[in-house]
C-alpha cells in the first residue's frame, strides 16, 4: 500500500511542476509581448472575422500519390527484415558477450 502512495505523490508533484511550467511560459509570453512586441506578435487569428484567400497547396487532396508512397507487400517484407536485423544483431551480440542470464539481453 505504501507503493501506491509513493507513486500517487510522485504523479501529484509532477503535475504541480507542469503547472508551474505553463504559468512561467505564460508570464514570459506576456512580458515578451509587452517588451519585445516585434518578436511576440499577437495577431488574434482565432477571433478574426475576415475571409482569407489561400493559394492552392503543392500537395493537396487532389494530388495523385507518388510511386514510392504506394503500398506494396515486397517493400513491407523488405523493411521488416531490415528492422528485424537491426534488433537481432545487437541482441545476439549482447547474448554472445554477456550470456542470456545478464540484464542487457533480457531488456531487449
Amino acid at each position: 500500500m505504501d507503493c501506491v502512495w509513493i507513486v500517487s505523490g510522485h504523479l501529484y508533484s509532477e503535475s504541480r511542476f507542469s503547472n508551474h511550467i505553463v504559468l512561467i511560459a505564460g508570464a514570459i509570453g506576456y512580458w515578451g509581448g509587452k517588451k519585445y512586441s516585434e518578436y511576440f506578435q499577437q495577431t488574434g487569428a482565432h477571433s478574426s472575422k475576415e475571409i482569407k484567400e489561400y493559394v492552392p497547396a503543392i500537395i493537396d487532396d487532389h494530388t495523385p500519390a507518388q510511386e514510392h508512397t504506394k503500398f506494396s507487400y515486397s517493400k513491407t517484407i523488405r523493411l521488416s527484415c531490415v528492422v528485424a536485423c537491426f534488433w537481432l544483431v545487437p541482441i545476439g551480440l549482447l547474448t554472445f558477450i554477456f550470456g542470456w542470464k545478464n540484464l542487457f539481453p533480457q531488456l531487449g
